[in-house]
């Protein structure tokens, strides 16, 4: 039901696929050892964001939830994907972030959902990713079954939303697509977002 990945090292390139153990890697020292920057994204961190796309992928095999990630719209082609996905453990979260082509329907696997967010003011990734670590959002393990990046997703923007980053009514606009399982673009069903749980790094 989850998918374990594993990152490999190469120049310039992090590649992600099935596999076995997760491999620790973090292109900025200073980061948290949760978080894996692919190393061409690591010289866009000064990028500026206004928008962001809350996108939910095809069903996850086997499963009957989505996988959601969150992009931030850095220009009209390119744009950042966080990603909550799970490590080799089958537990334990690891952000994975990189710069995309934007829109790239590959990439972002065809989405059933898409929830359009906006930030109040102007933020650069690294303040996206500061954000994070200061509340150590980044530290998260998934359900034994390995779900749970939706609750993860809403405890982000529920975050977000009480410094006043996101706009009041953020969440709630998120909880219209977000607590539903979609099966196709145009068809869903109420579910709950299994709930992973945060921990001290």
């Amino acid at each position: 039901m989850f998918r374990k990945i594993v990152i490999d090292i190469n120049t310039d390139l992090l590649a992600i696929r099935s596999g076995a153990t997760l491999a620790r890697f973090s292109d900025i020292p200073t980061m948290s050892q949760n978080i894996y920057i692919y190393p061409k994204a690591s010289a866009l961190l000064s990028a500026k964001v206004d928008s962001i796309q809350i996108l939910g992928g095809p069903p996850v095999e086997g499963g009957s939830h989505n996988h959601w990630r969150m992009f931030f719209i850095i220009d009209p082609s390119t744009a950042f994907c966080f990603d909550m996905s799970v490590g080799g453990d089958g537990r334990t979260g690891v952000l994975i972030i990189q710069d995309v082509p934007y829109p790239n329907r590959d990439d972002m696997e065809k989405p059933f959902a898409i929830v359009p967010l906006s930030f109040t003011t102007t933020h650069t990734i690294q303040d996206i990713i500061t954000s994070l670590t200061k509340h150590s959002m980044e530290c998260y393990r998934f359900t034994p079954e390995g779900d749970g990046c939706r609750h993860w997703i809403r405890q982000v923007v529920r975050m977000w939303e009480a410094e006043g980053r996101l706009p009041a009514g953020s969440r709630s606009k998120l909880d219209e697509s977000i607590l539903f399982f979609w099966t196709s673009p145009t068809e869903s069903r109420e579910s709950p977002p299994a709930v992973g749980d945060f921990y001290s790094n």
